[in-house]
């Protein structure tokens, strides 16, 4: 298979549409993310096909403890911020129609509540940078003590639509 590296714009990708196309933690990184979406997908899905969005849920209960210091606002990585009704829009305005919503994400979720928790208490470092490159004893200490607390938080979070994430199923009205 051919790796692309370039920016997409728009134009399609294959010479064979997609029956899937995700987009995983890429919208709140884009300057026109409307954009992206319909040519995305109107150059190359199936016309049966799906499409998944996942971004940071800034409804969430964790970006409500952590404020300024929720991990998912990561000024400037993340340029845009969405919430379950400015996602609905978009997808509506391009024509589309949800299939199914989720608000969980283990690792998002769970750590980034563990996260959120810990900044409350004081800690002000990134944790998952932290977790990768600077590993230590206390850290994860901190956080072994933190996780039954930010687990159930995160699991009753997300039954009440304040999860880490939203993630948005959608096909394309024909």
């Amino acid at each position: 298979m051919k790796i692309r590296q370039e920016f997409y714009e728009k134009g399609k990708i294959s010479d064979t549409p997609f029956g899937v196309i995700t987009l995983f933690h890429v919208l709140e990184h884009i300057y026109t993310p409307k954009i992206l979406l319909k040519n995305l997908i109107e150059d190359n899905l199936k016309e049966s096909g799906i499409f998944v969005i996942e971004v940071p849920n800034f409804e969430s209960l964790q970006s409500k403890i952590a404020a300024a210091k929720w991990l998912h606002l990561d000024i400037p990585r993340h340029i845009n911020h969405f919430k379950f009704d400015i996602l609905k829009k978009m997808i509506e305005d391009i024509g589309g129609r949800i299939i199914k919503v989720e608000y969980y994400h283990t690792v998002h979720g769970i750590l980034g509540m563990v996260s959120s928790l810990l900044n409350v208490l004081g800690y002000s470092k990134n944790i998952m940078s932290e977790l990768k490159y600077r590993r230590t004893v206390l850290l994860i200490f901190m956080i072994v003590v933190t996780l039954p607390v930010a687990t159930l938080f995160e699991i009753i979070a997300s039954l009440l639509k304040k999860g880490a994430v939203l993630r948005i199923y959608a096909t394309i009205n024909k």
